[in-house]
């Protein structure tokens, strides 16, 4: 089998200009893009975020008949600062006892989408209504938010 380098360069020559422009494409693909920041919450936020989740855990425990909790709560919005800023929209900052820091005017605190309760007396209705309860309380979620399930046997 013997490549003709004739004959084949005359047929690419009938197609350079899609395959100039499927290089040109393969080549924009290669090159690396400006990524767009990802709204992503902060070490501090997620901190906040697993603290909230241990704190109800705990107290959920607490219940009589609950047993082991997990808890997972999904976010709307994290928690958010605003900063006091004058006119030009500068963030104004104190430089009190020879550190700088931003003043706050005020914290947002964060919404939340949902949460899922998985413990051992999930299964029993009252217990499940007490938890649901007690997660609409601390979170401000309806009981159509807040779903109870009961943990596997032997967990």
């Amino acid at each position: 089998m013997r490549i003709d380098v004739k004959r084949w360069a005359e047929r690419m020559k009938q197609y350079r200009y899609p395959l100039l422009i499927l290089l040109v494409g393969l080549f924009l693909l290669l090159l690396p893009g400006k990524s767009e920041p990802t709204s992503r919450a902060s070490p501090a936020q997620e901190n906040s975020a697993e603290t909230e989740q241990r704190q109800l855990e705990s107290i959920l425990e607490q219940i009589d008949g609950v047993g082991t909790a997990s808890v997972l709560i999904s976010y709307r919005t994290s928690e958010e600062t605003e900063y006091l800023t004058d006119d030009d929209g500068t963030v104004i900052v104190s430089s009190g006892g020879g550190t700088q820091s931003a003043l706050v005017c005020r914290t947002l605190e964060p919404q939340f989408r949902g949460a899922v309760v998985v413990c051992t007396g999930g299964g029993n209705s009252t217990v499940k209504l007490q938890v649901v309860e007690a997660v609409s309380k601390y979170t401000g979620l309806g009981a159509a938010e807040i779903s109870v399930f009961p943990s596997r046997s032997g967990n």
